[in-house]
C-alpha cells in the first residue's frame, strides 16, 4: 500500500474498505481497490453517525482539502452492508419486543400482590440505607 500523495486523484465514486477508525479522534483511513490509503474524518460519513467499523466496505469520493491534500469524503457503507445492518437492527427490536411481551404476559398471569409490593419497598429501603450517601 502506498502512502505517497497522488498527483491526480481518482474521480467519481470509489470502492474501498475502512482500514482504521479512531472513534475518539473521529479519524480513519480507507484502502481503495488500488491499495491506496485515503484519510477521512468521521464527519464525512453520509449517515451522520460519525462511527464506522474497520473492515466495512464503503463507497466514497476523493476530495481536495486545504493545502492540496486529498481525503475520502461522502463515505457510505455498501448497500449490502446497509441491508445487513438493517436486518440486524430489526432482529434486535423483535427480540426485545418478544422479551417485553413475555414480561407483560407473566405479570398478567401472576399479577403483583400487596405482599409483593411491600417486599419490594422494604428491599428498596434497605438498599438505600446501606448506601454511604
Amino acid at each position: 500500500m502506498s502512502d505517497a500523495p497522488t498527483p491526480f486523484p481518482p474521480t467519481g465514486p470509489q470502492h474501498g474498505t475502512v482500514d482504521t477508525f479512531d472513534s475518539h479522534a473521529c479519524l480513519g483511513t480507507i484502502v481503495d481497490s488500488a491499495e491506496r490509503r485515503w484519510p477521512f474524518q468521521g464527519t464525512s460519513l453520509v449517515d451522520g453517525s460519525r462511527e464506522v467499523d474497520p473492515g466495512t466496505p464503503v463507497t466514497f469520493v476523493v476530495a481536495r482539502r486545504h493545502g492540496g491534500t486529498f481525503e475520502a469524503d461522502l463515505i457510505a457503507p455498501l448497500r449490502a452492508e446497509a441491508v445487513r445492518a438493517g436486518v440486524e437492527r430489526v432482529l434486535e427490536c423483535e427480540t426485545r419486543r418478544s422479551i417485553d411481551d413475555a414480561i407483560v404476559a407473566g405479570y398478567q398471569k401472576h399479577p403483583q400482590t400487596e405482599a409483593d409490593a411491600h417486599a419490594a419497598t422494604a428491599s428498596l429501603r434497605a438498599a438505600i440505607e446501606e448506601e454511604p450517601w
